[in-house]
Formats: C-alpha cells, structure tokens, sequence
C-alpha cells in the first residue's frame, strides 16, 4: 500500500554543503556508481511515499522472474546478477510501471514523486538517460502518437538499449499485436544487437504470434471446419472466459454462418497453444475471415460484435 508522508528528496542534499565539499561528493560519488562484476543494481528515493512493496520482473536471457522489492522510510535498492544489459520493469501497487535498462556491471538511480510516477527519472547510462529524456517528452501524448515516436526512435537508433524497451512497451506488451511494424522493427533490432540473447529469445516466443497476427493467413489446421470461423480460448469456469465464449457466440448467431469452436486451455499443453495459435494469455480469440485471413484476434470486450459483423 503507498503511505503519503512527509517530503523528502536526496537529490537536494547537495545544496547545504559548501561548495567545494560538494564537488568533492559529487565526484565521489559518480566514482562509485559501478556494481560488482555481473551484478545490476538500482537505488531508488521517493517523495511523499513512505513505504511500500514494488515488483520488478523482466523477460531477458537470465531474467524471467517477479522480484519484490521493498521501499523502507522512502527508499530502496536492489540487485541482481545479469550476463547481458536487460529491460527490466517496475511496478507499483497500483499497477503503474517504470521500465528501464539493468546492466552489468552499472549501479542506477531511481527517483520519483509517487504522485507523479509518470515522471520518474532513472539516471546511471545512455540507455536510462534516453528512456527518462523519452518518457518526460511523450507522457501526455496519446497512446499512437507515443508509438510513432517510439517507431521513429527505434529506427534511428536500432543498436540502442532504449530501442529495445520502447519495442517491449508499444509494440510487444500491447493488447493487439500488430504484424507488420513488429515484424520490421524486430528485425532491424536483431540486426543491430546479433549477440544479445534476451533479443533472440524474445524473436523465438514473438514468431508463433507474428505468423498468427491480424492480417496473416490463417494455419491450414484452423480452416478446414469451415470459414468465417471464431476461436475462443477458455480457462475452466474463469468469469471473463465464459462472458468473451457467450459474447462471441451470441454475435456470431446474430451474423449468422460464422463457426465458433472453444479450446479450452486447460486441457492443452501452452506451449502448443502459443505455438499452434500463437495464443499470448487466457481468455482470448482469434477471428478467420472468408478467405482465410486473420481478421483480428485478442478484441476487446467492446470490439466483438464489429469484428465478427465484418467476417
């Protein structure tokens, strides 16, 4: 839970001492900022949050794991040990994040207003100054006009770490994958970083959902019954699975010739289901046109009976 407190800010201390005792800190400071060898480590302050308990989770070569982390009198620090620089997130009790680059070797900064999570800045390499410099720039725009900053930032700097966040956030983490961007975009990423594993990784699990994206032609297994067809992905008596199965079914009775066939997940190995169906999380659907053609798939709620009218 966030406890409101009193402000406080360590990045201001420095304004008390003398000047030439501050240069002084100063440098001893910027001396110290390296971690142990194959350790990544963040320190982070807060004002106005007393404490708290945060998670930090990741999908890298060596990470793939929620951490908790606990903020104590306004501050924290963890650490972990990592082979390769790794995007990693932050996430606070009330579901806002905080991505950011850990790397070995290199010792960050967090600060933050935790009535302002949004504008938190996290400081210690090029990679973090980008994604903060990024982040502050962009945060009120609207969602498509921070991806095609995003876009434009990978493409200009492909080899950056900071483009391989921003890729995570808007083309990767998002509720609709969309093909044809993240295909180019993972390419050119893989092309500027050959060696990095976490990179490779992600190219591995994001090809079933790439082949399976809006747009694609749909796997000859999910035709032969019948088209314009509707599969809906369940998890035993899950409220949202059995709400998005009875939607799906009601819209596609109304349009009428649509074949609607629920795989239950629990039955399934994921592995297959993400692989066969490119399938990304429980409940979900996926929707064949006509032709063949993925018409959309993983819709929200409020988006269903559009799609399936259009079938």
């Amino acid at each position: 839970m966030l406890l409101p407190t009193k402000s406080h800010s360590h990045s201001r201390s420095l304004r008390t001492l003398p000047l030439w005792a501050g240069l002084a800190l100063a440098v001893l400071l910027a001396a110290c900022r390296r971690a142990a060898p194959g350790q990544a480590e963040i320190s982070g302050s807060f004002d106005h949050l007393q404490q708290a308990q945060l998670y930090v989770y990741g999908e890298g070569a060596d990470f793939q794991r929620f951490d908790t982390i606990n903020v104590v009198q306004g501050d924290f620090h963890y650490t972990t040990p990592l082979s390769e620089p790794t995007v990693l997130t932050l996430m606070f009790p009330n579901f806002s994040e905080t991505m950011f680059v850990a790397e070995p070797g290199v010792a960050l900064t967090y600060e933050a207003d935790a009535k302002h999570l949004l504008q938190a800045e996290v400081s210690g390499s090029e990679a973090n100054d980008s994604l903060t410099a990024f982040r502050l720039r962009h945060a009120t725009e609207p969602l498509a006009a921070q991806r095609k900053s995003a876009e434009a930032y990978i493409r200009r700097r492909p080899a950056d770490m900071a483009s391989v966040a921003l890729f995570q956030k808007y083309f990767v983490r998002v509720e609709t994958l969309q093909a044809k961007p993240t295909t180019a975009l993972l390419a050119l990423l893989c092309k500027a970083l050959p060696r990095h594993n976490g990179l490779a990784a992600l190219r591995q699990r994001l090809a079933p959902q790439l082949r399976t994206a809006t747009g694609a032609k749909a796997p000859a297994l999910l035709t032969k019954g019948g088209l314009p067809a509707a599969y809906v992905f369940t998890l035993g008596t899950q409220y949202e699975s059995t709400q998005l199965l009875q939607e799906i079914r009601r819209q596609a009775e109304a349009r009428g010739g649509v074949r609607v066939e629920e795989i239950k997940a629990d039955d399934r190995d994921f592995d297959s289901l993400r692989n066969t169906y490119g399938l990304r999380y429980v409940p979900g659907c996926l929707l064949i046109d006509a032709k063949g053609r993925i018409a959309a798939r993983d819709l929200p709620y409020e988006g269903i009976a559009a799609a399936v009218r259009k079938l």
